[in-house]
């Protein structure tokens, strides 16, 4: 009886930490990203909804509850002047076998199953390669499903870089309405 009481004891002291991990549905390794990402500002005239698709590893998330944070902090005072900010609806784990993307099959891959309208698809992943340099890696990218090109996917890595989901989020809409190239050196 009291061994089993004793197993509990962390369950309790993390559901007190993060109480999304109670919830149905909610990845006990993701429910801290559930609880401490700030909603969108209620001063915002439009929020748009932020799927956060995270790999966890045997360590656990690739990447920590306070960096989403801090991104979507970031983003929410560059699209301030623009009435926009940045809501997460869901948070969802990938598999650990994506933890490297090195090429534009896995990139399509990763976000096949799991696109849907209406919103930005964020894929944290532990390394992002850039497909066009062999051995180089890259902090960020925006991309379509190539087989779909209404599907659109961002993807960030793990690596901290300040604006990268402001940034990708800013190719995304600007692309959406025909913009052919884009700079999003916003810092």
């Amino acid at each position: 009886m009291l061994l089993s009481l004793l197993a509990a004891v962390p369950i309790v002291l993390a559901a007190h930490e993060c109480p999304a991990m109670l919830e149905p549905g909610v990845e006990p390794a993701l429910a801290c990203f559930v609880d401490r990402t700030p909603g969108c500002p209620a001063d915002r005239r439009h929020c748009v909804a932020l799927h956060v698709h995270v790999v966890v590893g045997p360590d656990g998330p690739v990447q920590s509850p306070e960096w989403l944070a801090g991104q979507l902090e970031h983003a929410f005072r560059l699209f301030a002047p623009v009435d926009v900010g940045f809501q997460v609806e869901s948070v969802d784990a990938v598999e650990a076998s994506f933890s490297q993307v090195a090429t534009r099959e896995q990139r399509d891959a990763i976000g096949r199953s799991r696109f849907t309208r209406g919103g930005v698809h964020l894929f944290v992943v532990a390394r992002l390669d850039d497909v066009d340099i062999v051995g180089e890696q890259i902090r960020g990218v925006h991309w379509r499903q190539r087989s779909n090109i209404d599907t659109a996917v961002a993807g960030e890595d793990h690596l901290r870089r300040r604006g990268a989901i402001a940034d990708e989020t800013h190719i995304f809409l600007a692309r959406r309405r025909g913009s052919r190239e884009i700079r999003a050196d916003a810092r």
